[in-house]
C-alpha cells in the first residue's frame, strides 16, 4: 500500500507517521518505508532547503514542488515495492493544491494540468489528513523552534490552505481519511490504525478479514 499523510502546520503528521509504522511492524510484520514531500530523495533535500529557508514566489515555489514530486515518484514511489509492503509520504500532491493552490491563490486547474503532463501521477491508497486550527498548529510550531518560511505566512495564508484539505476532502471523501489533530495523541494513533486495517490489501496481508 502507498499511505500519504497530509495536514497544515503542527497537525502531528510526523508523529503520526512513526506510530504507525511502528504498530504495522509490530502487529502484522509487514516492512514499512517512509519518506517525505520535498526531501525524501537526494535532490529533493536540496529544494527542501530552499522552500523552508527562502521567501519565494508562489509559482517558484510550485515548480520548486514539482520537480521535487518527479524524483520523489522516479525513485521512492513508483517502484516502492521492491523495497518494502507499505510505503508513507509525509506530504504529497494534495498539499501542492492547499498550500500553492488555495494557499497562494495559483489556479488550481493550471496545478492539475501540469501534474497531469507528468503521466505518471500514482494515486494512493489511503490518504489521512490531520485536521487542526491553524492558531492551534502554529503555537505547536513555535514551540519546536523557529518558524520556517512556510509556518512564516500570515494566519489567513493558513486558513485558506486548512479550507483547501476541507475541499479535497469532500471531493474525495473515499481516500481521504479525516482526524481531528487536537485530540490527544495515542488517541489519534487508535483511529488511524483502525482505518488502516479496514483499507489493508489482503493480497499483501492474508489474515484480514473486511
Amino acid at each position: 500500500m502507498f499511505i500519504v499523510f497530509e495536514g497544515g502546520e503542527g497537525s502531528g503528521k510526523s508523529t503520526q507517521i512513526k506510530l504507525l509504522k511502528k504498530n504495522i511492524e509490530l502487529c502484522l510484520g509487514l516492512s514499512v518505508k517512509t519518506t517525505k514531500e520535498p526531501g525524501g530523495t537526494g535532490v529533493g533535500s536540496d529544494i527542501r532547503n530552499i522552500t523552508l529557508s527562502k521567501s519565494v514566489d508562489p509559482y517558484t515555489l510550485l515548480f520548486l514542488s514539482l520537480a521535487d514530486r518527479v524524483e520523489h515518484l522516479k525513485c521512492e514511489i513508483l517502484n516502492y515495492k521492491e523495497t518494502c509492503d507499505i510505503l508513507i509520504s509525509d506530504r504529497y500532491y494534495y498539499s501542492t493544491v492547499s498550500y500553492q493552490g488555495y494557499g497562494s491563490g495559483i489556479d488550481l486547474k493550471y496545478i492539475d494540468t501540469i501534474h497531469g503532463g507528468l503521466g505518471f501521477l500514482k494515486k494512493p491508497d489511503m490518504v489521512v489528513y490531520l485536521d487542526i486550527l491553524p492558531e492551534v498548529g502554529l503555537k505547536r510550531a513555535k514551540k519546536r523552534g523557529e518558524l520556517d518560511s512556510i509556518e512564516s505566512q500570515s494566519i489567513l495564508f493558513h486558513q485558506r490552505v486548512r479550507e483547501g484539505y476541507i475541499e479535497q476532502v469532500k471531493n474525495d471523501p473515499e481516500l481521504f481519511f479525516i482526524v481531528d489533530g487536537s485530540e490527544p495523541m495515542y488517541e489519534i494513533e487508535k483511529l488511524i490504525f483502525g482505518h488502516f486495517m479496514c483499507r489493508i490489501d489482503k493480497n499483501i496481508y492474508p489474515g484480514v478479514s473486511k
